[in-house]
């Protein structure tokens, strides 16, 4: 019971974690604590640590399994990126998930935790294991003239990244496997928006675009290589015409790229978005379907780990892609921005932080219009809207999939919360007809989840 409260409480800080117990006297035993993470991380844990003062004592009802830690006596970081071979951390009650490559995907069936009625149905999920590392990107294409041509791409940390199909009515399969990443594995992933392209951003300081064609997508072709950030790069997003790259990374600048016009498989830098005071951790293209909202502007949003977001725009001057400048600054987070994405119109912008909450932002005034919480700690790793713009599901270090329903501009119901990974969801996207969602987590395994509302 000890074990199982202590591993309770550490899951929402962690993700995962050694837990040990030594006898020290009698009726007293020492618990050893040890989490591991990367050293590029290891800043960011001080920094965070440094805020926790004192040594009060666990709140009231940490015996109880039950119990959940209070946000305002743990640190929100999540060092969810333990070296593989020490992962030991398991959900009280069940089994991590540490399968090799070779075992199929399955399917089980799982129930709503705590489900609102009228709002989410009741979901299965196709667990996909194909990695032996943190999946840290997920990407979902679409195919309009043949759902069968539909592709899904999972990336991890072991220098792989899968490409999947569907098989029957209920199955993927995995139909390739890229094993020419960059030197560490993938840290994200997008399709272009007519989905022949991919971008893999890798765990070091560049990123790949790769060519798709083929019977069945078999072939991939490393066609471009994104290089030029002084230190990792984090996120990566495509322009909503398919025809540039906007990149983040650790040397506070995000960077556009686009294909060369002399040689279409050779890739340059366009523009540097200078000025960023911390790390950028997420990007996002705004996309303005009618070009009316922005004038004809690119609008782009970049996340700091200073818990900003910037929103940038090119310069009036015509055709001036090249140029841009702040025009807002938007503050309310108050940890790391982990992740963006804008609604389809462009009119509103989802944040998540690892202060445990998502906020939404609306264009009118760049102010936020909603904060979404469920008392927790646990940071909010991944974000994304729904294709029409009325759901958005939200994942982190708690292991738990949400999915919220929009009620009206301020008003957001939490729809349903869908458990299964054993650790941080560190990705997730939705399918094109908005009726499922694809999530990666540290457990090793992407997850489809079927959320379609009633």
């Amino acid at each position: 019971n000890v074990q199982n409260s202590i591993a309770k409480m550490a899951s929402p800080i962690c993700g995962g974690a050694k837990i040990s117990f030594e006898r020290v006297a009698e009726g007293q035993v020492a618990l050893n604590l040890r989490v591991e993470v990367p050293a590029v991380d290891l800043k960011e844990l001080l920094l965070t640590l440094t805020e926790v003062h004192g040594h009060e004592d666990l709140p009231k009802g940490y015996g109880d399994v039950s119990a959940s830690p209070k946000s305002d006596r743990f640190p929100t970081f999540d060092p969810f990126e333990q070296i593989e071979d020490e992962i030991e951390f398991e959900r009280p009650g069940t089994e991590l998930a540490l399968q090799e490559m070779d075992v199929p995907n399955e399917e089980e069936t799982v129930a709503l935790h705590d489900p609102k009625p009228c709002e989410v149905s009741a979901a299965s999920v196709k667990v996909l294991r194909r990695h032996s590392s943190w999946v840290n990107g997920v990407a979902w294409a679409a195919d309009q003239e043949n759902k069968e041509n539909e592709k899904i791409v999972t990336g991890s940390s072991n220098h792989t990244a899968c490409i999947w199909k569907p098989s029957g009515n209920t199955q993927w399969k995995a139909i390739k496997t890229l094993r020419a990443g960059s030197t560490d594995g993938f840290r994200a992933l997008a399709w272009s928006p007519d989905c022949s392209r991919l971008v893999a951003a890798g765990m070091d300081h560049e990123a790949l675009v790769y060519n798709v064609s083929g019977p069945e997508h078999r072939q991939w072709e490393a066609s471009g290589i994104l290089r030029g950030h002084g230190d990792i790069l984090r996120a990566v997003s495509w322009s909503p015409c398919g025809r540039k790259v906007l990149t983040g990374g650790d040397d506070k600048t995000a960077r556009i790229w686009k294909a060369s016009r002399m040689d279409p498989l050779c890739w340059e830098q366009v523009a540097i978005l200078n000025g960023h005071c911390d790390s950028v951790r997420a990007v996002a293209w705004r996309p303005d379907p009618d070009k009316v909202r922005t004038q004809n502007r690119v609008v782009i949003a970049t996340g700091l780990a200073d818990s900003t977001i910037v929103l940038w725009q090119s310069h009036v001057a015509p055709h001036d892609r090249r140029s841009f400048e702040v025009f807002a600054t938007l503050s309310g987070h108050s940890g790391a921005i982990r992740s963006l994405d804008w609604a389809w119109d462009g009119t509103q912008l989802a944040s998540g932080s690892t202060d445990a909450t998502t906020r939404i932002w609306h264009c009118d005034g760049w102010q936020e219009v909603a904060k979404l919480e469920v008392g927790t700690c646990a940071g909010v790793k991944a974000v994304a809207w729904s294709p029409d713009g009325r759901k958005l599901a939200t994942g982190g270090a708690d292991a738990i999939l949400r999915v919220w329903t929009r009620g009206d501009l301020h008003q957001w119901n939490l729809a349903a919360e869908l458990t299964g990974h054993q650790s941080a969801i560190r990705a997730l996207c939705w399918s094109p007809d908005g009726g499922k969602v694809l999530t990666g987590s540290a457990d090793r395994t992407a997850r489809i989840w079927r959320v379609d509302g009633r």
